[in-house]
């Protein structure tokens, strides 16, 4: 160790100078400038990495000693190095082959290395970014929050405006974040780490999520009925340890959802398996928290976006699990009851075992997650012959509010408000009361009267039901079910539910932009004739009524599927629900084929091949995006063949359009017969041909 002038060690002679942390042979020099600029000093003066004084030299002492005694005492056949490896202050980031080269080339400094680093990293995530697939599509609906509300960011509100610019809808190229397709994944770790420490470990990158967040919002039809945006968005912006940051199950399950709006040219397995992967943390953190009892609201709310997925990827049995498990979870929360419907044993536990809503949004926000669980769970209901997972009966609940009143923090008594258990809600719509939303769940309790009238018919029936009391209409003495009141009930319903719509709900487009929940709305209504009525059909008896009533139902779809063909909206943007109405429309027209080829009908066989036609474009556009539009598509051709034999052909070109046929001027004055869509088929068929004419 050098000393100074009076013999005293340097490293140790001043105490105020200990801040400094010194390392192997190093010191601080201390008014000793004199001596090592004098003539007689053989000392030289050596600047370290880190710009601190000392009288180090490589070799140092210690390894050339080290050397020394290997030479001396080599074993016999080894080769010992000729020079000493000095590790003296060694850069452990950089390895140089060469061990002169390493003595000889100066060490960066290491607030260069780190500057340099985080150059590094920052390009890394630009790339990222920049591989953010621009946007595809149409024009999609996406409610703007209220700039009074102290929730709306600026980034909320210009996603919102960005989302309801006609043309402006954009898909999100997902395939990037697969966990296994980069291989700079530990340095984004590293960044994760620094940036964001405590993030969850299997979400993806703040930044990414935040995209794939935007999206489930700007795409899915019921994104923000399920969650509150405003909220929502500024919960995700808070630390991962916050109280009030998202629950990971829910976005878990928004990534799983979110591989539906993957750009369309990319392939989807990537995807696939990005949304496998998150659905499978979705479902573990769900079972964790179900068992722990916490974030039970927020395991509701992710389980229905699973179902969701499960739903859209033609899962049925997922599906039918989840859409249980959704329905059973809502129960013990008491969403399904409100005051003052309760149990009359009052020695029983409260209602919901979660604390009351502290705001009339959260209240409303619980309502709306019941609903979008008790949809779902008709949905698949009515294509199955299974029990719903949910008896009416045990449901007493509050509809919807309008988005406006809701946005607005609008609050209005349940004494003015429509109770789910009443029938009359079904045929009165008061404009204060009601929107697109609002007209959806409405259709879906009906949906669910009709499969409950379905199958219970027997069992009622069997029990003396005074509404299943029916006539008997043959020699075999087999009852006539549209003869019971409860039918009747259920076909007046159908018929003047359309009829008490006001003028606003009556075309679910306006000026080429499309309301999803009215579409769909829309397309259940006639859905919903058909699932009544079709039991009792006979396409081959002109004088049946129930034939008449789907044969128009079916076309009232076929209707709703020319409007959206038209648009320049994506059909993968739709509910669900829209390509089992569009099958069960292609099954009527099967049915009615059938009866054609034993007719001998050649006009009205080649009209219903065209309808069928229509039918299978739609459900393979869609399919492109969603794999159940791509099933009910399978499942409708073999239908048909399973129908009308082999023989029958339905011939499409590459593109899925239908061709043009003689019977175009037959079909149209066939079809456009109902006068609340007054829609030229003829120029459909024209357009979707290749002819460059105005539509």
């Amino acid at each position: 160790m050098s000393k100074d002038l009076s013999g005293s060690p340097i490293a140790s002679s001043n105490k105020n100078n200990s801040g400094a942390v010194l390392k192997r042979n190093q010191v601080i020099f201390i008014g000793i400038s004199a001596f090592l600029h004098s003539k007689d000093s053989n000392w030289r003066l050596v600047i370290n990495a880190e710009d601190e004084n000392c009288d180090a030299k490589r070799p140092c002492s210690t390894c050339v000693r080290s050397h020394s005694h290997a030479l001396a005492h080599a074993q016999e056949g080894s080769h010992p190095p000729p020079n000493p490896e000095c590790t003296f202050d060694e850069d452990v980031l950089v390895s140089d082959p060469t061990p002169a080269t390493r003595f000889e080339t100066p060490a960066k400094s290491r607030y260069e290395r780190l500057e340099s680093r985080i150059v590094e990293l920052e390009a890394l995530l630009k790339e990222k970014q920049d591989l953010i697939a621009s946007f595809a599509g149409s024009s999609v609906n996406l409610p703007e929050p209220s700039t009074s509300s102290s929730l709306a960011t600026p980034h909320t509100l210009s996603l919102a405006r960005r989302f309801n610019n006609p043309g402006a809808t954009r898909y999100v190229d997902l395939s990037i974040l697969n966990d296994n397709s980069t291989a700079s994944g530990v340095f984004e770790d590293v960044v994760v780490d620094v940036l964001w420490p405590n993030w969850p470990q299997h979400l993806p990158r703040p930044d990414l999520l935040r995209h794939i967040v935007d999206a489930f919002f700007a795409f899915h039809p019921h994104a923000t009925r399920l969650l509150n945006m405003s909220t929502f968005l500024t919960s995700l912006s808070l630390p991962p340890d916050h109280p009030d940051f998202p629950s990971p199950p829910v976005l878990h399950a928004i990534c799983a959802v979110g591989s539906l709006y993957t750009a369309a040219n990319r392939q989807r397995s990537g995807a696939t398996d990005f949304a496998e992967q998150h659905v499978i943390y979705a479902k573990s953190q769900i079972d964790t928290h179900l068992m722990s009892g916490q974030e039970l609201l927020q395991c509701l709310q992710a389980t229905v976006i699973l179902s969701w997925y499960y739903w859209s990827h033609a899962r049925w049995v997922e599906l039918f699990v989840s859409t249980g498990q959704s329905l059973r979870i809502a129960v013990p929360l008491g969403l399904n009851l409100c005051p003052p419907f309760h149990a009359l044993n009052t020695t029983t536990m409260s209602t919901s075992i979660i604390p009351a809503p502290l705001t009339f949004v959260e209240d409303e926000t619980r309502r709306n997650i019941f609903w979008l669980a008790y949809t779902i769970d008709r949905q698949y209901g009515a294509s199955n012959g299974w029990a719903m997972s949910l008896d009416d009966n045990d449901i007493a609940q509050l509809l919807p509010l309008p988005r406006a009143k809701l946005d607005a923090g609008i609050s209005i008594s349940a004494e003015y408000r429509q109770w789910s258990h009443l029938s009359e809600s079904y045929l009165i719509h008061p404009p204060d009361l009601t929107d697109s939303f609002t007209l959806y769940i409405k259709v879906m309790l009906i949906i669910s009267r009709i499969k409950n009238f379905n199958h219970r018919f027997r069992i009622m029936e069997h029990l003396g039901d005074p509404g299943s009391k029916s006539t008997r209409m043959n020699r075999w003495n087999e009852p006539d079910v549209r003869s019971t009141t409860t039918f009747s009930q259920l076909d007046h319903i159908l018929v003047s539910f359309r009829s008490f719509l006001s003028h606003e709900f009556k075309d679910p487009v306006v000026n080429n932009r499309i309301d999803s929940h009215l579409y769909t709305t829309h397309l259940a209504l006639h859905a919903s004739i058909i699932l009544l009525h079709e039991p009792h059909s006979d396409p081959k008896t002109s004088t049946c009524t129930s034939a008449m009533k789907i044969l128009h139902a079916a076309r009232g779809i076929l209707e709703l599927v020319c409007v959206v063909l038209s648009t320049n909206y994506d059909l993968g943007l739709l509910d669900p629900f829209c390509p089992f109405c569009w099958f069960l429309a292609g099954r009527v027209f099967g049915r009615f084929l059938k009866a054609a080829q034993d007719a001998s009908s050649i006009q009205l066989i080649e009209t219903l091949q065209v309808e069928l036609e229509f039918i299978r474009t739609a459900l393979g556009k869609m399919g492109e995006k969603v794999p159940l539009s791509a099933r009910y598509r399978k499942m409708l051709d073999t239908c048909i063949q399973e129908v009308c034999g082999p023989s029958v052909t339905i011939t499409v070109p590459v593109n899925g359009i239908p061709v043009r046929t003689v019977a175009d001027d037959f079909l149209l004055s066939q079809v456009t017969h109902n006068q609340a869509f007054a829609y030229d088929l003829g120029t459909f068929m024209r357009l979707y041909n290749g002819f460059m004419e105005d539509v």
